[in-house]
């Protein structure tokens, strides 16, 4: 690497002068070169560079700057723009911001000289430099558009430089923009616009007339038209500030577009999950839902190299595309995604047991909220919802809604008479669906690839990534691990402590004598998500033990998968929120009762004895006919009125247990549907109970979980 210093060898200076070593000492004697002896098993001697004349130091600048630049990495030999002050749009035109900016890096790159012989000496090497063409194109570019000058010479002097150099440091950035003769600034920039401005600038996003009628008086605003026209003249970035925040501000500002053509097959892997815009029938239940696609791409080749599909995006549909990624493709070196759980997850984090850890990749995560920094696995995720378009259950964003709700209610209908239906695909012909579009996707030329001249038409396109993988597999190192070693890879690892020869594992206890010197020790446990028989027993260094078996004293008589506990566990959280919706809807139907108030006391009229006569004849004959009903008048009240108590009817109660009510309603339906005469009054009950929440809440769940998980 090269070293500035304050004194250089014989060979050294000649190596920065270009020279050869005799030339050297011809010319340090010529010019008055002081110097240093050098240590005696060295011998020679060290010239300093302050002696030698301001030409030779000059050069010697010259060539360790052109060395500097040569040694730094491709990626940072592009100059940094300096951070630019944050000037309104409406004050400076384009052509002066460019210029300002090219000053600004002219002298950032003069400071960086600086380095090796102060800013003086370092403004007269620039200008020297870029007089003699020594300077790369794009400095050149940016001198010829620093100067300002057209039709005239475009040379810069050390003059020029030390002048925008007092400038900047007198006025800031802003004074390196060339001076122009401008309208008045009320004209430019009313007194109106600012007040203007923030009132509008909202994120709720009112119209520019609303905000001109609210604050017309207000603001002294001018027309509508000249406001609009204003407002029309400010650039995207000013237009949206306040509007949108700083997650969505930054689409209008600068960005860096990432380079992959240096990269080779597995160098980078990138991944991510997606749930189809289209329904597929449920692989246990058979009800149409939107599984859930994680795919992985090469960057390099931009070819699919693994994928999965799953109810939800999590680590294990995550775990299932990485080991075919790897077993077909090889291990990557960066994995690199975004911050969901099925990415974050100590599966694939934990040291020294997780996957990732285990396969010595490793994991970068994007910016929250920056999906643009994964554009590559969002095109491919394009091609999933192309290809869903073709497909009747496609529910995206843009289908039509009145259509997307026909196609459903039809299938749900489908299914509810025959218990399936073929407007939706079936899990295993989604599987072939998806197999058919990474087919056609690798195959499929790829307009970020190179171009070649394809062999049938003779005409030039770009090639698919399946042909971009063939043609730099070569080139890489591509390491595919072997069947027994790649069975290993992908178990899921645990820490776990021994205890007399037993492991506690997912509520499941495995025993092997092998673990006896163990006892109390952590060691790391393989497992098998589909086959909870046996585990695989490691120490913490990765040295294999024994295989631990299943032992009968777990949480369950036969062992329990991992899978298989995960889905009871999801589906005692379901039966849990539809019972909350039943003790709602019980809740609904039984507190709705209170305490009765008394009813006005009666007065008794005046009458003469021929209606007080009828008025017993009929007060008797009324009470006889409520007895034969069940109703029974007694107890006189204040003014000669009487307690009515209702006696219930004994015949074919209905149950106030909603479980009870719920069977009762099963009984009724079975002695109908077999042509069964039953009680008109339950009748009428079941024809209004059937549409209460209560009996539908019930239906869904035994059609969910059988009758059982109700009834008992």
């Amino acid at each position: 690497m090269t070293q500035v210093s304050i004194t250089y060898t014989t060979q050294e200076a000649a190596d920065l002068l270009k020279i050869t070593s005799r030339a050297v000492q011809l010319r340090a004697k010529r010019e008055g070169w002081d110097c240093q002896e050098r240590a005696k098993r060295l011998g020679g001697k060290l010239w300093i560079v302050q002696s030698m004349p301001e030409s030779t130091r000059e050069q010697i600048s010259a060539t360790l700057y052109q060395q500097m630049q040569a040694e730094q990495p491709e990626s940072l030999r592009a100059p940094r723009v300096p951070d630019l002050p944050a000037v309104l749009p409406v004050n400076l035109a384009t052509w002066q911001r460019e210029i300002m900016e090219a000053r600004l890096i002219l002298l950032e790159e003069v400071r960086r000289i600086a380095l090796i012989e102060g800013i003086i000496k370092a403004e007269k090497l620039f200008a020297k430099m870029a007089k003699t063409g020594e300077l790369s194109q794009y400095y050149q570019d940016l001198i010829a558009k620093a100067n300002a000058r057209k039709g005239k010479g475009r040379a810069l002097s050390a003059s020029t430089l030390r002048n925008w150099r007092r400038i900047k440091n007198k006025e800031g950035a802003e004074g390196l923009a060339p001076k122009v003769t401008q309208a008045p600034l009320n004209k430019q920039f009313p007194e109106w616009l600012m007040p203007f401005l923030r009132e509008w600038r909202l994120p709720s996003k009112p119209s520019i007339s609303q905000i001109y009628y609210d604050f017309k008086n207000t603001l002294n605003l001018p027309s509508l038209r000249t406001v609009e026209r204003k407002v029309a003249a400010l650039g995207e970035l000013e237009k949206n500030r306040g509007r949108l925040l700083p997650r969505e501000i930054k689409r209008f500002k600068a960005f860096v577009r990432r380079d992959f053509k240096k990269l080779l097959p597995t160098d980078v892997y990138t991944a991510d999950g997606h749930t189809m815009d289209m329904y597929v029938l449920h692989p246990a239940h058979g009800k149409p839902f939107r599984p859930e696609v994680t795919s992985i791409v090469d960057v390099a080749t931009r070819k699919c190299v693994g994928w999965s599909i799953g109810l939800a995006e999590n680590s294990w549909g995550v775990a299932d595309a990485i080991r075919m990624s790897v077993v077909d493709h090889g291990i990557c070196a960066i994995f690199y995604v975004d911050n969901g759980s099925g990415f974050k997850n100590t599966m694939l984090d934990s040291p020294g047991v997780g996957m990732l850890a285990r396969l010595g990749v490793s994991k970068e995560h994007s910016l929250p909220y920056a999906s643009q920094a994964r554009g590559l696995i969002e095109r491919f995720q394009r091609e999933l919802i192309r290809n869903a378009r073709r497909m009747p259950g496609y529910c995206g964003m843009d289908m039509d809604k009145e259509a997307a709700q026909l196609v459903r209610k039809k299938a749900l209908k489908e299914i509810k008479h025959t218990g399936t239906t073929r407007i939706f695909p079936t899990w295993e012909q989604f599987m072939k669906m998806m197999k058919m579009l990474v087919a056609e996707y690798n195959n499929r030329p790829h307009s970020s690839l190179p171009k070649v001249v394809d062999s049938s038409t003779g005409k030039k396109r770009n090639q698919s990534p399946n042909e971009r993988w063939a043609v730099l597999k070569t080139k890489a190192d591509i390491i595919i691990p072997d069947e027994t070693e790649a069975a290993d890879l992908f178990r899921p690892y645990e820490i776990r402590t021994v205890s007399r020869c037993e492991i506690n594992l997912y509520r499941n206890r495995y025993f092997s004598k092998g673990l006896e010197d163990y006892h109390r020790q952590e060691v790391q446990v393989g497992y098998d998500i589909h086959d909870a028989s046996k585990v695989w027993v490691r120490d913490l260094d990765g040295r294999f033990i024994c295989e631990a078996g299943f032992e009968a004293n777990s949480a369950d008589y036969f062992p329990m998968p991992v899978v298989e506990q995960a889905r009871e566990k999801r589906a005692q959280g379901r039966k849990k929120r539809l019972q909350v919706h039943m003790d709602e809807v019980d809740a609904e139907l039984h507190g709705i009762g209170g305490a009765l108030e008394a009813a006005p006391v009666a007065q008794k009229l005046k009458m003469t004895p021929a209606q007080e006569a009828i008025q017993v004849e009929l007060t008797r004959e009324f009470e006889q006919n409520n007895k034969s009903i069940g109703i029974d008048l007694k107890t006189e009240m204040p003014g000669g009125g009487k307690v009515i108590n209702i006696k219930p009817v004994n015949d074919n109660p209905i149950p106030a247990d909603p479980i009870e009510r719920y069977r009762l309603a099963m009984q009724l339906e079975e002695k109908i549907s077999q042509g069964i005469n039953v009680n008109s009054r339950l009748a009428v009950w079941l024809g209004s109970y059937q549409s209460h929440a209560e009996y539908m809440t019930h239906k869904q769940m035994c059609d969910e979980f059988g009758v059982a998980a109700i009834l008992g």
